[in-house]
């Protein structure tokens, strides 16, 4: 999925770790110039935007980027101080708006969540029995769909799994 900032179209090369940028304000040129996400070892499944960060999702793992407005190569720089162990299997279902990015966590040790990255803090916002539909939905967990929605001054995030659909309301406390 493409993710805009600055001026810049930025793609992950799928089945690498690389994503790509075009040249600033330039949709239609694309140089080849490109970083690597590499704190963790695994390619980029998906992007999304936080605030001013792009954010790489690995199957496990997910990185933070800024623009740093280099003079050659990407403009994008690894914020290395931010890094979540948690990626996705889904890059479809990853949802931002407002101040909020909202995916299907996967993690190497824990299994598949709901999280929810609000500013630079990472929440899980599923119950353990949502967790175990989300863990049963296996290899088909690559198709599900995400979704937000405005009702009413709310913001929800909706999830579109092979057999059901759930909701979440992104400003509800969670604690």
């Amino acid at each position: 999925t493409p993710v805009f900032a600055d001026g810049f179209i930025f793609l992950p090369k799928v089945g690498t770790a690389d994503i790509y940028n075009c040249e600033i304000n330039k949709p239609k040129i694309w140089l080849g110039d490109f970083i690597t996400a590499e704190q963790f070892p695994e390619g980029v499944t998906g992007l999304a935007r936080q605030n001013n960060m792009v954010l790489a999702f690995g199957n496990y793992s997910t990185e933070f980027f800024f623009d740093a407005a280099n003079a050659t190569g990407s403009p994008l720089q690894r914020n290395d101080s931010l890094a979540l162990q948690f990626g996705t299997l889904s890059p479809y279902a990853i949802f931002q708006a407002e101040k909020f990015c909202a995916c299907i966590g996967t993690s190497a040790t824990s299994g598949r969540a709901v999280w929810i990255i609000d500013g630079f803090e990472a929440k899980k916002v599923s119950t353990e029995a949502i967790e175990r539909i989300l863990n049963a939905e296996g290899a088909a967990i690559t198709s599900a769909r995400g979704f937000g929605i405005r009702v009413k001054g709310r913001m929800f995030f909706g999830i579109v799994l092979s057999t059901r659909t759930f909701v979440f309301d992104l400003y509800r406390d969670w604690e």
